[in-house]
């Protein structure tokens, strides 16, 4: 049966499910439970992930044994053989740190690359788990307002330029591709962000969790590819919870090159 047909056109009923997109969006909108809203605010695709994941946890399960595990070298494998075939950038194994969700990992990063008080830079409108994040952990929120124009989204790089040139801020968490904007960023903006970074020593952090998702005649550019000093100063996070809709398995990754 063609995949499409089996897993994109069977419906599939999540109400009641323990669902947080179908059941729990009245207490995150402060909302009745008896109040409706479209079920659009929050990355959770109601399709089927590949039946070989599916077939792989009940194997697991079936096998009787879930307790630690060590990382098999197959799935250092899979995450360099996926990355360079569907985005062009040859990882090391050493490069690859897992952490349990992208949001986690983001937070840590925070707390290893800056201190109480110190600037994060932020460009709204953004996913909002980036400010929580600022904020939970005692960091100022610095705000680098995207300007939306005919052609779309784009940064303020003047401004930018000078936040980063600040010695009070010392990360920049990016979006690329963004989110919610749609923006496919382009190599020549990312190298000009990267280089900023690099000659003030600010940690560029890339979530690139959506970077399979492009529509057809875009392509995605992961920092990963551009410049040695870009690449070196990044931490870049990747998922294949919003691609294969996997997200309650808790699973992400970054590449650190340096």
């Amino acid at each position: 049966m063609d995949y499409t047909e089996k897993f994109f056109d069977e419906y599939r009923e999540r109400r009641g499910t323990r669902s947080v997109k179908w059941d729990d969006y009245h207490s995150v909108f402060s909302l009745e439970p008896t109040e409706e809203v479209l079920p659009m605010w929050v990355a959770d695709m109601d399709f089927a992930p590949p039946v070989e994941v599916t077939e792989a946890l009940a194997a697991r399960a079936a096998s009787g044994m879930l307790g630690y595990t060590m990382v098999a070298d197959s799935v250092y494998k899979s995450i360099i053989n996926w990355i360079k075939r569907r985005h062009g950038w040859e990882i090391e194994k050493e490069w690859i740190v897992f952490t349990p969700g992208v949001v986690t990992g983001i937070n840590i990063a925070y707390q290893q690359f800056s201190n109480p008080g110190d600037g994060i830079i932020v460009q709204p409108p953004v996913y909002y788990p980036f400010m929580h994040g600022i904020r939970n952990n005692g960091r100022r929120q610095v705000i680098n307002q995207l300007t939306e124009t005919e052609a779309g989204y784009e940064m303020n790089l003047e401004e930018l330029k000078k936040q980063i040139h600040s010695s009070k801020n010392k990360v920049l968490i990016l979006c690329n591709p963004h989110n919610p904007v749609g923006k496919c960023w382009d190599a020549d903006t990312l190298e000009q962000v990267g280089s900023m970074c690099a000659e003030n020593d600010v940690v560029l952090i890339s979530d690139e969790i959506h970077a399979d998702l492009m529509m057809t005649g875009h392509k995605h550019q992961t920092v990963g590819t551009l410049s040695d000093k870009t690449r070196d100063q990044a931490i870049v996070f990747f998922a294949p919870s919003k691609t294969f809709n996997l997200a309650g398995l808790q699973t992400s990754y970054a590449v650190i090159p340096n």
